[in-house]
């Protein structure tokens, strides 16, 4: 039959006193394990949001961009309109592009203790990405402000490569935290 464990009261109390210390020991740090976790979780879910508009954003100026203004030609200045794949593009138009990452600008520290390596590498990548399309448009805004070189031809390899970052930005995202 089965064998029944049988304790005397004062190895119960002991029993009971040390389970209790035990419970009493780690429940605190549960307690924090648990809100590392949920903080972690909230501050990804932030994160994953800014991307998404900030990716939603970089798509509608790029669509913005390569508009074809050739039946508005004399309503732009043409100094500003290059010629790309048969298309004319007023990409010397006088405007300006923000993206603004608050919530990666405002809890940089925060984040960078919560979140894994991994995941923190992710998510600055991704940021990497948004600031040097940011920048790189005003390298082509900044193309017919200047007196050096083509205006037309930098504006143009830097349309190009406002493509190629939208590129590997949607490669990054597909690739996920590793």
């Amino acid at each position: 039959m089965g064998a029944t464990v049988v304790m005397d009261n004062t190895t119960e109390k002991i029993f009971i006193g040390l389970l209790g210390g035990l419970i009493g020991f780690a429940l605190p740090y549960a307690t924090k394990l648990w809100e590392i976790f949920t903080k972690s979780k909230r501050i990804k879910s932030a994160l994953n949001a800014e991307i998404i508009f900030a990716k939603r954003e970089i798509e509608e100026k790029l669509k913005w961009l390569e508009r074809d203004v050739s039946k508005h030609v004399t309503q732009v200045d043409e100094k500003r309109i290059v010629d790309y794949e048969m298309k004319k593009l007023y990409l010397g138009e006088k405007e300006k592009f923000k993206l603004k990452s608050k919530y990666w600008e405002d809890k940089y520290c925060e984040i960078a203790e919560i979140l894994s390596e991994s995941e923190f590498a992710y998510f600055a990548e991704a940021h990497r990405l948004i600031l040097k399309f940011v920048e790189k448009f005003a390298q082509m805004k900044g193309a017919f402000e200047t007196n050096f070189g083509d205006p037309k031809s930098m504006a143009k390899a830097c349309f190009e490569d406002l493509f190629q970052i939208k590129r590997e930005l949607e490669k990054h995202e597909t690739k996920g935290i590793s």
